[in-house]
């Protein structure tokens, strides 16, 4: 209820539509004939795990994530997504992309605010354990395993579905600060 009011004082889905999306839209995309099929609901509910665990790793930290200007590797994209979709893709990521002053303007504010940031989002989430419990308690699917992927491919899909959408989120967070890759290489 509270995305949906979100949505509706923004004007867009941003609110309710975050990382965990933007992984679910990479695997739909991107695994083609060897997709299982798996809903968007059950994708969701495993990316949000993951989402889980690493905002528990950022929130767990002393001190807020130092974030560096976005590196953009184009022929990468144009590999991963092909040269249409690339094309369309490296738009998107190129208009959330940080250059250097708002890197810094973005440390300096969460430097400032880290205690106060911190305690807003961790009064409104759910910890990983309980959301683990409610999907497995509902017969869903927990682990890119049971979504029938393998383990490698969901681990691209946390490094690279930031850059299928103009929309700033965790993902985008951690990898600015150069944390994204160490967290997917430990997911399952």
């Amino acid at each position: 209820m509270l995305a949906g009011l979100g949505m509706g004082i923004v004007g867009s889905s941003h609110p309710g539509s975050q990382g965990e999306h933007l992984i679910s839209h990479y695997l739909d995309m991107i695994a083609g004939v060897a997709h299982p099929a798996s809903l968007h609901g059950e994708q969701v509910g495993v990316a949000t795990l993951s989402i889980s665990r690493l905002q528990n790793a950022l929130l767990g930290a002393e001190r807020p994530p130092v974030l560096r200007p976005t590196r953009i590797d184009e022929a990468a994209m144009l590999r991963r997504f092909g040269p249409d979709l690339g094309r369309q893709c490296l738009a998107e990521f190129s208009a959330k992309a940080l250059d250097q002053a708002q890197a810094q303007h973005l440390n300096v504010k969460l430097g400032d605010d880290w205690p106060e940031i911190t305690g807003q989002v961790r009064q409104a989430m759910l910890p990983t354990e309980r959301l683990l419990q409610a999907l497995a308690a509902a017969g869903a699917p927990t682990t890119a395993a049971d979504l029938g992927l393998s383990p490698e491919f969901y681990r691209d899909a946390l490094r690279h579905a930031r850059g299928i959408r103009n929309r700033f989120t965790i993902l985008d967070l951690a990898a600015d600060a150069g944390l994204l890759e160490g967290f997917a290489a430990g997911e399952r």
